[in-house]
């Protein structure tokens, strides 16, 4: 999927990826995606909001979200935030998508 962005945007969200919780923009926009569909009352499976298995791709294995110690307590408490949102979204999803 492509997005299109100027490059002072896309550097502004690089810089504060860490600031916000993430380690690389995939995370961060897939789970901006979740939070807006989820807003608009569209639900997604949990197993379509997962990040894609990466086995036998190369590459790196995508890291869990870990939020830096030195982040400031306003921008961590937002991120410990979004983190428990989204995990009962899919707690949610998966009751009403029992596999």
């Amino acid at each position: 999927m492509t997005v299109p962005a100027s490059g002072n945007f896309i550097t502004e969200l690089d810089k504060n990826l860490s600031a916000v919780g993430y380690s690389n923009r995939s995370q961060f926009i897939r789970d901006a995606l979740i939070e807006k569909m989820a807003r608009a009352g569209v639900e997604i499976p949990k197993e379509l909001a997962l990040a894609p298995d990466r086995s036998g791709k190369g590459g790196p294995a995508p890291k869990l979200l870990k939020i830096p110690a030195t982040t400031n307590s306003n921008v961590k408490a937002e991120a410990e935030a979004r983190i428990a949102s989204a995990k009962r979204i899919i707690r949610i999803r998966s009751k009403s998508h029992p596999k």
